[in-house]
């Protein structure tokens, strides 16, 4: 009884440490933005427009979230931030195009779309991008179902660095040998 209650604590604590870990990196796109001066649309477009990658960044996600400005204004400046970033080399742009279409910030959501921003951004380095990719190919969202490619990706995305991945491989490994010691 010991063991199995130890290992449904395990279970509880890894799964919880896990989603504590994505919503510190994911929570959503304007919690990306962690200080008042990052969600501040005027400070951010200021600095993008002195050649500040990051903040072209930030600047298109705020203008997809914009709500005071008309909807197709905010679109297509989200749009014409988002990819100047992506022009400038930086990677959280197709992260934060991603996200935007797979909640349907442009219209309906698009998981496909989103699949190709994450990929492209995992193929320029972004590692909360691989994550996602990840999540793709073992949940089917956007592209086909497949394990192997899943685990390929964890992998890649774990020995690259990426905190999400080396926490699930971890909490996985710990389930795994808990099982077995159970057994």
């Amino acid at each position: 009884m010991k063991k199995l209650t130890f290992i449904v604590l395990l279970g509880i604590i890894s799964s919880t440490a896990s989603y504590a870990q994505q919503v510190k990196t994911d929570n959503s796109l304007l919690a990306t933005a962690s200080s008042a001066e990052q969600r501040n649309i005027d400070v951010q477009l200021q600095k993008a427009r002195m050649g500040d990658a990051t903040a072209m960044a930030r600047t298109g996600r705020l203008f997809a979230f914009e709500r005071q400005r008309s909807s197709k204004a905010n679109f297509e400046q989200a749009h014409y931030w988002l990819n100047k970033a992506i022009e400038h080399g930086n990677t959280d742009a197709f992260y934060y195009y991603a996200k935007l279409y797979e909640k349907g910030v442009f219209g309906s959501k698009d998981p496909e779309k989103a699949f190709d921003y994450y990929q492209q951004g995992a193929d320029n380095g972004n590692l909360t991008a691989m994550y996602h990719v990840y999540e793709a190919y073992r949940d089917g969202k956007g592209v086909a179902m497949d394990e192997e490619k899943a685990e390929e990706v964890l992998n890649e995305c774990a020995k690259a660095g990426g905190e999400l991945c080396t926490i699930l491989k971890e909490t996985r490994a710990n389930l795994k040998r808990s099982r077995k010691q159970s057994n």
